[in-house]
């Protein structure tokens, strides 16, 4: 059987969240393509291999398609750019997750100590 490509990165941030003592439920393994997310889940899981991080995307905040930059744009661009540290899976706390599943403020206007 062939391993679905974004297998390892879904480990990763099922990992993560597992050993933060988070309660998770969600599909694995399924191939899921390029559906709209808005309503259907409130946060994206994104592991970066080289650096083993893992970043936590609110889905409120995606329009079509987003980018996360590991560091600041050269020309010090700070409109639309998001930078991965923002988004760091360790700034989120327990409180600042279930405000956001909850419907509150998206991940910019939660403070990351919840």
């Amino acid at each position: 059987m062939r391993r679905s490509s974004g297998n390892p990165g879904e480990a990763a941030v099922l990992s993560a969240f597992v050993q933060a003592d988070f309660h998770v439920l969600l599909p694995f393994g399924e191939c899921r393509g390029q559906v709209s997310y808005v309503g259907r889940a409130d946060i994206f899981g994104v592991f970066f291999p080289p650096s083993q991080s893992v970043y936590l995307v609110p889905v409120g905040l995606i329009e079509s398609e987003c980018r996360l930059r590991l560091e600041p744009a050269r020309n010090n661009q700070r409109r639309r750019v998001r930078l991965a540290s923002e988004y760091e899976f360790a700034a989120w706390t327990p409180g600042a997750l279930a405000n956001l599943v909850a419907g509150g403020p998206t991940r910019a206007a939660v403070s990351p100590l919840g």
